[in-house]
């Protein structure tokens, strides 16, 4: 019986990722560098926003710290969860449908906690997260399992009987490695090849939550 559900925040409960094909060449440009260098990991969007802005000072010989970096990619991307990001279709009917089945509905993402929960409210479907396990806030990443293990052991909850919602390969791949069943959220601003072994790695593959729908039914038959 599934007993909880994590879910990341961009890319996968919300429709983030469309909004911040600029964030980073913008901040580069404004500190008078050429963005059009710019060079980042593959993995960037699995990885806590700290390391990102260690990356961009230290690539670009930035005479900030991390904290001014962050603060500046902060103020960037804060209109995405205020003002502009929607939810992925379909994901207010399947956060309902899991409060409704009494589901434990958790999240766990390496953003901000205020930002995601600035978007959640805006959407209509913060009061349904029984808890926030935020990277930036807790000084974790989902590169490794604790940021996972944390949100689980909080709330009494066996990794067998979880499911993690995810779009990004390394996080399903961290959650997979303590047990954790992953479910793919599938964004189109991954590169080719991570979506398919994102496809190759999880254990069911959605589009949308509209398409998840019937198969959460199936779990909680």
């Amino acid at each position: 019986m599934i007993k909880a559900v994590l879910f990341d925040m961009d890319g996968t409960i919300a429709d983030t990722m469309r909004f911040f094909g600029n964030t980073f060449p913008d901040f580069v440009a404004s500190v008078g560098k050429d963005p059009g260098s710019l060079a980042l990991p593959e993995n960037v969007y699995a990885m806590p926003l700290e390391e990102t802005a260690a990356y961009l000072r230290d690539q670009y010989q930035l005479e900030m710290t991390v904290e001014e970096v962050v603060a500046s990619l902060l103020a960037s991307i804060d209109s995405v969860y205020t003002e502009k990001a929607p939810l992925k279709p379909g994901a207010a009917d399947f956060l309902a449908r899991l409060h409704e089945a009494g589901v434990k509905i958790l999240l766990v993402t390496n953003n901000e906690q205020s930002l995601a929960e600035a978007l959640l409210r805006r959407n209509g479907v913060h009061d349904y997260f029984d808890g926030f396990f935020c990277g930036a806030n807790l000084g974790l990443g989902k590169e490794e399992p604790t940021l996972i293990r944390t949100a689980l052991d909080a709330h009494g909850i066996a990794p067998e009987e979880a499911w993690m919602f995810e779009d990004s390969l390394v996080p399903m791949q961290t959650a997979q490695s303590i047990g954790v069943h992953a479910a793919a959220m599938l964004d189109p601003f991954h590169a080719p090849a991570e979506t398919a072994a994102i496809k190759e790695t999880a254990e069911a593959v959605f589009a949308d939550y509209t398409e998840a729908l019937p198969w959460l039914e199936s779990q909680l038959a």
